[in-house]
């Protein structure tokens, strides 16, 4: 498999944020047209980079005690369209079952042990 990354970036060009919208759906349909292409993707920020500038949420997590001085927790995050895990062939996982350790992986019928 070749993976193949690259950052544009419209604001560079002053694309306010609708005409940087409508510029990421065009450029994956063209480049999903050239030859030997098998899957295209987004993501707000490429894998293993510095997580810094990546979206952060804080967050609560039912039955985890936190120390006394901190009232939650922050979660960095990112955004990825609906087949950025398919062009990265990973598998993702959808549900667990806590009791038995099982995990189902999303278009798999098969258990595997986590």
């Amino acid at each position: 498999m070749n993976l193949l990354l690259f950052e544009p970036a419209p604001d560079n060009a002053e694309y306010d944020h609708e005409q940087a919208s409508r510029f990421f759906q065009p450029a994956k349909e063209r480049v999903s047209a050239l030859p030997g292409i098998k899957h295209v993707s987004f993501a707000r920020h490429l894998m293993l980079t510095d997580p810094l500038g990546w979206m952060t949420q804080r967050a609560t997590i039912p039955d985890i005690e936190l120390p006394p001085d901190v009232a939650n927790v922050a979660i960095r995050f990112n955004a990825v369209d609906p087949g950025y895990f398919q062009t990265l062939s990973t598998h993702l996982l959808v549900e667990t079952a806590r009791a038995t350790g099982l995990a189902t992986v999303a278009g798999s019928t098969e258990s595997d042990r986590i």
